[in-house]
């Protein structure tokens, strides 16, 4: 994943052999991804995360194309098709997934390419040997609809198009040389799939016999046709009877994706290409290009939290947030047109030092700071001389294993053991509300977490108290609230679970008043 402000860093998401993908207009943070015979895992948080998200497909992966098709149904994203031998349908961003066709025969071959009209949701697909299966009623399809067949031609179809103006014309590509005499590499139909005629041209102004993988249609220029092929891009500007080679400076390599991108004022011509990267071009007379600034760049509390993050643009400007680096999520939705605002979220910080962070907007690198944990002195270890928290939200780090427990410290309510390797804070509650007490323990010294037990008081009452006990995970997370009153003092005891040095460990106390 990569965007215009930083053009040479894409972020690798997943690996293996990367097919598919699919993102939420409405929201760049839910995104799906596939790789090798469509094992197919969606995200929700821009990529950093992704779950398998393949519950109710019941064909093995071996039915699905090494690189199988995905498609999404731009006029309402929730809706999904899939295909291996069998089409497929989600509804819900791939919850659940249902059968819309029966078992392809094994003369057809398997699904190698869907399209989804923006008119009317009607739904074509095509195959590896070259058929093409239609149906009026795609969103009631079950695996009992017999769907209608037509063959243009043998061969591998590798994209079908939709024109997004006139919701009978739709087009396909092929894959493949040609092997008789009359065959095409681009075929149209005027008819909704029933019926097809070769548009390749002839001679000079025609595509010559070599793959096409992809046909993207200008949504204002139906006539307007542009084709990613084994040598580049050709463009036809009067629906395929003439067509000519772009002079493209990324050489003659196969072009396998085509997007038209019109949401920042200038129309744009994507190409993603098989070894050369992706390129961009202008499209002549397309407009005006729209600027974009960002404000409200404070640093980040140690503790976290959410950000607003202003976006200043013309009416009309289309922007998304995406998460580029470091400990930065944006919050969905991450979209919006003309001025808006982004709200960024960053995690505790752990550490005494500050950290970065960024995301991009649109062609805008945004970088964002967070302030690091403070230091607990030792002599936090007594309730005497406890550290004294000067303002929320407080995040303060401490290593305990040398840190001692005196006869006064008090036995917490939830606490199994007596109090061990204790740290002692002190806070004057800016406000009447909630408060919340976040503490984390880990060992320096050994695989596992500190353990640890975390109370609070007010005088010698006690108003929280959780615990945990030490364990092989990475790390020990609790929290709690408790009321407050403004001005009054309270204290946080921290306490490890076990005596013993190597019971202590990398401990972090965050405070905070809940909004």
């Amino acid at each position: 994943r990569g965007g215009l402000a930083g053009q040479q860093e894409w972020i690798r998401l997943f690996g293996g052999d990367g097919a598919a993908v699919a993102t939420d207009p409405r929201d760049p943070n839910t995104l799906f991804v596939s790789t090798q015979n469509f094992s197919l895992r969606r995200s929700r948080n821009g990529g950093k995360t992704l779950a398998t998200a393949m519950r109710g497909i019941t064909e093995p992966n071996a039915n699905f194309a090494f690189i199988a098709p995905l498609a999404m149904d731009l006029k309402n994203p929730d809706r999904l098709f899939a295909g291996g031998r069998t089409l497929w349908r989600t509804t819900n961003q791939a919850d659940n997934w249902e059968a819309m066709s029966a078992q392809l025969p094994t003369a057809q071959g398997n699904v190698s390419a869907i399209a989804v009209s923006a008119a009317d949701g009607r739904v074509v697909m095509a195959t590896s040997q070259g058929f093409v299966l239609r149906t009026d009623n795609a969103l009631e399809a079950s695996a009992e609809t017999v769907w209608e067949s037509t063959r243009p031609r043998p061969g591998y179809v590798t994209g079908v198009t939709f024109d997004p103006r006139e919701p009978e014309l739709v087009y396909v590509v092929y894959s493949q040389f040609n092997t008789a005499v009359g065959q095409s590499h681009v075929y149209r139909s005027k008819d909704g799939g029933r019926t097809w005629e070769g548009i390749d041209g002839k001679g000079d102004t025609g595509i010559p016999d070599i793959p096409v993988f992809c046909l993207l249609i200008d949504p204002e220029d139906s006539q307007r046709l542009y084709a990613g092929t084994d040598l580049g891009v050709f463009v036809t500007m009067d629906g395929g009877a003439n067509w000519q080679r772009d002079s493209n400076p990324f050489a003659a390599v196969p072009v396998e994706t085509l997007v038209l991108d019109r949401g920042a004022g200038v129309s744009y011509l994507y190409a993603f290409t098989f070894g050369r990267g992706v390129w961009r071009t202008q499209l002549p007379s397309s407009g005006t290009a729209c600027h974009y600034e960002v404000g409200g760049l404070g640093a980040m509390p140690a503790f976290g939290g959410t950000t607003a993050v202003s976006v200043t643009t013309g009416e009309g400007c289309v922007w998304s947030a995406i998460p580029a680096t470091g400990a930065v999520d944006v919050a969905s939705p991450a979209t919006g047109t003309g001025p808006g605002v982004v709200r960024v979220t960053t995690t505790l910080n752990t550490s005494t030092g500050g950290r970065r962070g960024g995301f991009s907007l649109h062609d805008k690198a945004v970088e964002l700071t967070q302030a690091g944990a403070l230091q607990v002195p030792a002599a936090a270890d007594s309730a005497t001389t406890p550290t004294v928290v000067a303002a929320l939200p407080y995040v303060g780090v401490r290593d305990t294993r040398m840190a001692t427990a005196e006869a006064s410290d008090p036995q917490a309510s939830c606490a199994t053991t007596e109090p061990a390797k204790t740290i002692w804070w002190r806070v004057t509650a800016p406000g009447t509300g909630e408060m919340e007490v976040v503490m984390l323990g880990q060992r320096y010294d050994a695989t596992g977490n500190s353990g640890l037990v975390v109370s609070a008081y007010a005088g010698t009452t006690e108003l929280g108290c959780v615990a945990t006990p030490r364990g092989t995970g990475p790390w020990v997370y609790r929290s709690f609230r408790f009321a407050v009153t403004r001005g009054s003092t309270y204290s946080i005891l921290g306490s490890a679970t076990g005596s013993t040095t190597l019971d202590g460990g990398y401990t972090v106390l965050g405070l905070r008043m809940i909004p």
